[in-house]
């Protein structure tokens, strides 16, 4: 993955093959040819199971940046649809769930998170930086992640033995926990600062994940189940019984990763 970010893996483009991002980098002859083999026989799909990939056009600007230490002028949407431009000096990039997400600091704040598909336009200027020696994105990313959704509202989830194994993958806070039941069940116990992109998660696994609190969650999957019931209700006869259970496949998983508004 980091020689694909560097280019190194890149099929040829305007900004040159392979091999030439690899002189221009400093890269001996010898390593250069390894990278060719290995550009010839790995491929990175970066587009995520059912949704295409969104904002990698912007790696070649943003490579060039990162490694001569220039600020970019960039143009983003906001959640809400508004438009800001505003001067970054671009830390790192980071690959999750299906997006890349830039990491930089404006001239005078701490270092954000930009998803890249909400970029629309990105251009190197003038300015260059000195990169902070104590940041490591990784590390940064790392507890931004911990941070990011933890609050004080306490969601509890009641899960049923079919849908234990998959329940368990979620990838949980500090402050989470887990009661496990003899009975192969689970209590799912999430504190968490908004609980809206739980609506699409929970109601997916349809009875086998129930909440119990806050009652608010509960209302809004009880009328977000019954609004999908209406829609699909008609005055023809009923058909065949669905299937028991949960498919035996990681459909779910793969059809729902990683997506949630808020994101």
């Amino acid at each position: 993955m980091r020689l694909y970010v560097l280019g190194f893996l890149d099929p040829p483009s305007a900004d040159g093959t392979a091999e030439e991002r690899g002189r221009a980098a400093g890269v001996s002859g010898t390593v250069q040819e390894v990278m060719r083999r290995l550009a010839q026989r790995i491929h990175f799909d970066t587009a995520d199971w059912y949704w295409r990939d969104e904002g990698s056009g912007h790696l070649p600007v943003l490579r060039t940046a990162m490694l001569t230490g220039t600020a970019l002028e960039i143009t983003f949407r906001t959640k809400e649809g508004d438009q800001h431009t505003t001067l970054l000096k671009p830390y790192g990039v980071v690959w999750k769930a299906g997006e890349w997400h830039l990491v930089a600091a404006r001239p005078t704040g701490p270092p954000e998170r930009f998803r890249l598909n909400l970029v629309d336009r990105i251009q190197q200027t003038d300015l260059t930086f000195a990169y902070p020696e104590d940041f490591t994105v990784g590390q940064w990313w790392t507890a931004a992640m911990e941070d990011y959704g933890k609050g004080d509202v306490r969601v509890e989830l009641h899960v049923a033995p079919a849908a234990r194994a998959e329940l368990l993958r979620l990838s949980l806070k500090s402050t989470s926990q887990v009661h496990e039941h003899d009975d192969g069940s689970l209590v799912i116990v999430l504190f968490v600062d908004r609980w809206e992109w739980l609506i699409p998660l929970v109601t997916s696994y349809g009875p086998d994940v129930a909440v119990t609190e806050p009652p608010e969650l509960r209302e809004a999957i009880t009328a977000q189940l019954r609004h999908t019931l209406a829609a699909y209700e008609s005055s023809e006869a009923q058909g065949p019984a669905p299937p028991a259970g949960l498919p035996h496949d990681d459909s779910r998983l793969r059809s729902t990763h990683g997506r949630h508004p808020g994101a």
